[in-house]
């Protein structure tokens, strides 16, 4: 049995970025990172699930644009398009900690 396919995500960027979430195929759930450094990548296995999704659509070893949003280093908020497209660069303040 192939290996499952995985979650990549790279910041190509000379800055770090924050709170990145990505979607998962199958259902609601998500994968979250807190931080990813400057041209740093994080890389996670598919579930199961995932993976039978994914598999319908590609086949063989096939790399894909991924949905996914996350933070600037100015606290912008972003989202990529499946299409690869950023969409976004709006300014959130996030609430203090108390």
């Amino acid at each position: 049995m192939p290996a499952r396919p995985k979650y990549v995500i790279e910041n190509n960027s000379d800055e770090p970025i924050y709170r990145v979430t990505v979607p998962h195929l199958a259902d609601s759930d998500t994968t979250s990172y807190e931080l990813i450094p400057a041209r740093a990548k994080r890389e996670e296995r598919m579930s199961g699930a995932d993976s039978e999704k994914f598999r319908q659509g590609y086949i063989g070893p096939t790399v894909v644009p991924l949905a996914f949003s996350f933070a600037d280093s100015s606290s912008a908020l972003w989202e990529r398009s499946e299409k690869g497209r950023l969409h976004g660069g709006w300014r959130y303040r996030w609430p203090r900690k108390k």
